[in-house]
């Protein structure tokens, strides 16, 4: 399933929001207060030590990350005019999630 909405959209739900849970009616004659909605992206591209032989290497069970080679984008949109959220839903059955995933004593107490 997937979730697309316009800025204006995102604008319009954080204003329902507000007014439901605060009371707070921003951006309307008369209302509380006036709203400037900035977007920010903070985005890592995050890449993991490997050994001569390319297999990642761990300590203590966690990936290791390369801050020599990991990057991060950051920017700042206004709401209304330059932002698109999508949102992609995907079910997966649980037993799929945690296929892949070396369990730690913290994933069986959670569990």
């Amino acid at each position: 399933m997937e979730i697309r909405l316009s800025g204006y959209q995102i604008i319009e739900a954080a204003e329902e929001y507000l007014k439901k849970h605060y009371n707070v009616v921003p951006g309307v004659p008369g209302g509380n207060t006036f709203c400037e909605a900035w977007a920010e992206i903070d985005h890592h591209d995050i890449e993991y030590q490997r050994t001569a032989s390319g297999q990642l290497k761990r300590k203590n069970g966690q990936y290791i990350v390369d801050e020599e080679k990991s990057t991060q984008f950051k920017r700042s949109f206004p709401v209304e005019t330059s932002l698109e959220l999508s949102l992609d839903f995907v079910v997966v059955p649980r037993s799929e999630v945690f296929a892949n995933h070396e369990s730690t004593e913290e994933d069986e107490e959670k569990a």
